[in-house]
């Protein structure tokens, strides 16, 4: 079958040939539906894959990398009264 041929130029066989063609793979819609069902599936188990929180606790990173946590005490070194 030539490839520049229009849609109105094949015939019945030509067209029952991409019809078969087309419905041995997974198109967009069955694809999606699969997808979900397998999430659903991995749910309903406890097994959902989702990205892991952070290692630490809300609100206890520091806003900057190079911002530490002072030690206990001042920052003078000395003991806080």
């Amino acid at each position: 079958m030539p490839h520049g041929k229009k849609v109105k130029e094949l015939t019945d066989g030509e067209l029952e040939r991409i019809r078969d063609a087309i419905g041995r793979v997974a198109v967009e819609g069955d694809l999606r539906r699969e997808i979900q069902l397998s999430i659903k599936r991995l749910i309903d188990l406890g097994c959902y894959r989702r990205h892991a929180p952070p290692p630490w606790p809300a609100g206890a990173r520091p806003a900057h990398a190079h911002q530490r946590p002072h030690p206990q005490g001042s920052a003078q070194g000395r003991p806080s009264p």
